[in-house]
């Protein structure tokens, strides 16, 4: 009970950090995602955060940070590049049940605990894909496009400019970075809609958001 209260407390808190209210099922959620986390990060590499407070703000916190630029309150369809262990996109979708979420992730093992997780905590409408965004974008027959994209820890030259197939004109690429993109970086094409700045709770740094939009002679 100490251990799930311990875990509840920096979730609540670092949550209204940032200003989001995690209900209880929510907070339910987090806690057993923390302990399959841990349980699978002996046997595969899910990430190197071995501590509580690290792994629940620069993981679960940080990720939800990503509502302070986009429009969760509403039915958005999210796809998430290069998700390892599920960030940022599964705390966004149990914190907004709301969206509907696409995971690509090309690692077996990954991707093997992501299926597992996803039906531990019963989350709806989330799709996981084992390939690159290169693969997926390739096999993207329907041609289908979200809402958001969003990637924790791809750099930006990964991403584009293939990832441009799968954007609308009103969509919004959403980066989490350690620092500003800087205006000799390269925004392949895309126009810089806004970056806001934020900082962790406890002490753990300020964090950058960097959204950009699509140009409209860049989509077709």
């Amino acid at each position: 009970m100490e251990h799930e209260k311990n875990i509840k407390d920096l979730l609540v808190d670092g949550s209204a950090h940032i200003g989001v209210k995690l209900p209880h099922d929510a907070i339910e959620k987090f806690i057993v995602y923390f302990d399959e986390l841990r349980r699978w990060n002996a046997k595969i590499n899910l990430t190197s955060l071995k501590n509580k407070s690290d792994i629940i703000v620069n993981l679960f916190i940080d990720s939800l940070a990503g509502s302070l630029a986009l429009d969760l309150g509403k039915k958005l369809s999210i796809i998430d590049i290069g998700t390892g262990g599920g960030f940022p996109g599964l705390p966004l979708k149990i914190a907004f049940p709301e969206i509907t979420l696409t995971l690509i992730e090309p690692k077996l093992k990954k991707t093997a605990f992501l299926h597992h997780i996803i039906g531990v905590i019963s989350l709806q409408e989330v799709l996981v894909k084992q390939q690159t965004i290169q693969e997926f974008v390739k096999a993207n027959d329907s041609g289908c496009s979200y809402d958001c994209v969003v990637s924790k820890a791809i750099s930006p030259e990964d991403i584009f400019p293939c990832v441009l197939s799968v954007l609308h004109k009103e969509s919004r690429v959403c980066i989490y970075r350690s620092r500003p993109i800087g205006i000799a970086d390269s925004y392949f094409g895309m126009n810089l809609s806004r970056e806001l700045s934020y900082e962790l709770p406890h002490g753990y740094g300020e964090r950058v958001l960097t959204v950009l939009q699509p140009a409209d002679s860049l989509l077709k």
